[in-house]
């Protein structure tokens, strides 16, 4: 899947490339011990946390690419050259899966945590970059009908 279009003379453009697995590593830094896990396995409970399970298919997609667009571009910046970060430094909630069974149901959760999974894989590798960075991907569920202009920092948007 590949998009591309120009704002004000300027690349905008999505790029999805297959990436090896464990390439991108988040610690779950909760407790003694910790667990890394794959940025791909990360992202379905990071989904369920920013937005509905029950929205459509292609919303989803889209949301998975702005969470890795997010992740990955927290990595770049922390240290030169890491493909890996600490989960308290995303400021992002990430879920067990037994909240997530008690919030959707037993017999709900299968088939909600799959089209989360789903999303995930079909965006596989997919971020967002201008002029060959990761953009600052904004993110809010609700509006009052305007959302942030472009600025110096923001000329994508």
């Amino acid at each position: 899947m590949t998009w591309a279009g120009t704002e004000s003379a300027q690349e905008l453009q999505w790029q999805g490339q297959p990436e090896e697995d464990s390439k991108y590593r988040i610690f779950l830094d909760r407790g003694p011990e910790g667990v890394w896990l794959d940025l791909e396995e990360y992202l379905p409970g990071v989904l369920a946390v920013e937005i509905p399970a029950q929205y459509e298919p292609e919303v989803l997609k889209a949301q998975a690419v702005i969470a890795r667009t997010y992740i990955r571009k927290q990595m770049k910046e922390t240290k030169e050259g890491t493909l890996e970060i600490q989960e308290s430094a995303l400021d992002l909630d990430y879920p067990q899966l037994e909240q997530l069974r008690q919030k959707w149901g037993t017999e709900e959760f299968p088939t909600l945590y799959e089209k989360l999974e789903i999303a995930v894989k079909d965006t596989k590798g997919m971020v967002m970059t201008y002029e060959g960075d990761y953009i600052d991907p904004m993110f809010c569920r609700t509006s009052a009908g305007m959302t942030r202009r472009g600025d110096e920092n923001h000329p994508y948007l």
